[in-house]
């Protein structure tokens, strides 16, 4: 008796578990869908507005032929 009233425990936990778990995946999967294409469409719009603006820059400043001060070795074949 003790074996049959676990066994349908067991099954009404798995079987609630699965409900669940379609109620929650379900409406994530649609609401995932329109934000990822908001995303993707604000990411393109920065994209094209950050290469624009920093076409001429570097990390270091202008792109107008600076040199990295420092010392250096020659390497000799």
């Amino acid at each position: 008796m003790n074996k049959v009233i676990t066994s349908v425990f067991a099954l009404f936990i798995g079987i609630f578990t699965l409900v669940m778990g379609l109620l929650l995946a379900i409406p994530l999967t649609i609401v995932a869908l329109i934000t990822g294409k908001k995303i993707q469409k604000s990411l393109k719009e920065q994209q094209t507005t950050f290469m624009q603006r920093d076409i001429n820059q570097t990390p270091f400043g202008d792109k107008s032929g600076q040199v990295i001060e420092g010392e250096y070795d020659e390497v000799k074949k």
